[in-house]
């Protein structure tokens, strides 16, 4: 007779998996660190910048995964709660894009263009405070440009993100004849690309100060 396992064991190996889940993306410390000295100027304005490119495609929704659904943590709500899906009413329930349009509904072409534009304008905040930081005169720490590295990738990453939303809500409101400043939207989507190539080239110049950082530390 095989026995299926009880709702309890069943929450028991989830908890385990979110631990190891948590412990994974923890950084691994191997012994005492050094304090971080305080940032200068253009480190802030490149943390703060960041953070906001990250906080806002969080906040707008701009990501084609919705964060609420999905993994470990979902899984153990379900269990906990005894649903056997996510919840399927309310604004906030659904497939992202559908989300999207459902709260710009009204103009929903005009609040893609904005939003692309605001997304631009975002990350090219990142690049100029990431290329100050880069040419910076100022004796910069490894810990403290490793910081700005991570920093820029994660706003990086937000933005590549963000690029796909924009592009299936585009294609979602071509599909149903609502695209409307078809040129303009396509305009600032283009211009967007380039503006995620020169953040990721932004980030590369981190990451080369970096390692002329290291390379004279070691001559």
């Amino acid at each position: 007779m095989r026995h299926t396992p009880s709702r309890v064991t069943m929450i028991a190996a989830v908890i385990g998996a979110c631990m190891l889940q948590a412990c994974a993306s923890a950084p691994l410390s191997l012994g005492p660190q050094a304090e971080e000295p305080p940032a200068i100027a253009v480190q802030d304005t490149l943390r703060t910048s960041a953070a906001t490119l990250v906080a806002t495609a969080r906040q707008e929704g701009w990501r084609l995964e919705d964060e609420r659904e999905g993994g470990a943590f979902a899984l153990l709500g379900r269990l906990v709660t005894g649903a056997e899906s996510a919840p399927e009413a309310g604004a906030e329930a659904g497939e992202p894009v559908e989300i999207y349009l459902l709260r710009h509904d009204m103009a929903p072409a005009a609040a893609l263009l904005a939003d692309i534009t605001l997304a631009d304008a975002l990350a090219r905040d990142v690049i100029d405070a990431g290329r100050a930081v880069a040419v910076s005169e100022a004796d910069l720490s490894r810990e403290s440009i490793d910081r700005d590295i991570a920093e820029i990738e994660a706003a990086l990453i937000a933005a590549r993100r963000a690029r796909a939303f924009f592009s299936a809500v585009e294609n979602e409101l071509a599909l149903r004849g609502s695209l409307r400043r078809e040129l303009q939207v396509s305009t600032a989507l283009i211009r967007l690309d380039a503006r995620i190539e020169t953040l990721a080239s932004t980030a590369d110049a981190l990451a080369a100060r970096r390692w002329g950082n290291l390379h004279s530390t070691m001559s």
